[in-house]
């Protein structure tokens, strides 16, 4: 897969200048492959991510598959940031839960911030 880009142990956070992969979700086994969930954005404080997910073969080293769950349009509840993600596994299908915000970061969570769930039929996505 084109961009796709590959860390072992304390790479990951120096893949990209300035981008920060952080808050990893539980970590799942398909078939032969490991599974992990991850905030994804800018080297700063605050919010401002989306959701990526990564693979490896041997728990070692992670493969970056891409974004998960992309932010939304202007206006929508999770327009200015979706972070947090956590796997579930039930019913043969995969429950990718994740936190969403409407604007940008201030100290503590906004009393809009609010929980989504993106739901497959494969680790991979729709």
């Amino acid at each position: 897969m084109a961009g796709e880009e590959t860390a072992t142990g304390n790479d990951r956070n120096h893949l990209e200048k300035g981008v920060s992969r952080r808050d990893p979700s539980d970590i799942i086994k398909v078939g032969d492959l490991y599974y992990v969930w991850y905030s994804k954005g800018p080297l700063k404080t605050g919010y401002e991510a989306t959701a990526w997910y990564a693979t490896s073969s041997d728990g070692l080293e992670w493969t970056e598959k891409g974004q998960a769950v992309a932010k939304a349009e202007a206006g929508a509840w999770d327009a200015a940031s979706v972070f947090t993600p956590n796997i579930l596994v039930a019913d043969g299908r995969y429950w990718l839960f994740y936190t969403g915000t409407t604007g940008p970061y201030k100290k503590g969570f906004k009393p809009d911030s609010k929980i989504g769930i993106a739901v497959s039929d494969s680790p991979d996505g729709p």
